[in-house]
């Protein structure tokens, strides 16, 4: 290569902010594609309560059934164990 012909893609390097080639994937391809996470978000629905406008006074009381029957078998000893007292870490011991 000339050197007239090695300034000018220097300088092409720089206006167009282009790194040398030296054949070595970089990623660069990749990275500056425009993001996908947009289109993947709009594939799926959004939540009821969401479209509707707000939980509903129906999945209000449905949730706070749910809380009471599971405070019920907490009281009564039907609960969840607690973290690390469960059916495989009393089989170790």
């Amino acid at each position: 290569m000339s050197a007239v012909s090695k300034q000018l893609a220097d300088l092409s390097r720089k206006i167009f902010d282009r790194l040398p080639q030296n054949h070595i994937k970089s990623g660069n391809k990749i990275i500056s594609k425009q993001l996908k996470g947009e289109k993947v978000a709009s594939w799926f629905q959004k939540p009821l309560h969401l479209r509707v406008g707000g939980y509903s006074e129906y999945y209000q009381k449905v949730n706070q059934y749910r809380l009471d029957v599971n405070a019920t078998a907490k009281q009564q000893g039907r609960g969840p164990p607690k973290k690390g007292a469960g059916k495989r870490s009393s089989k170790k011991k």
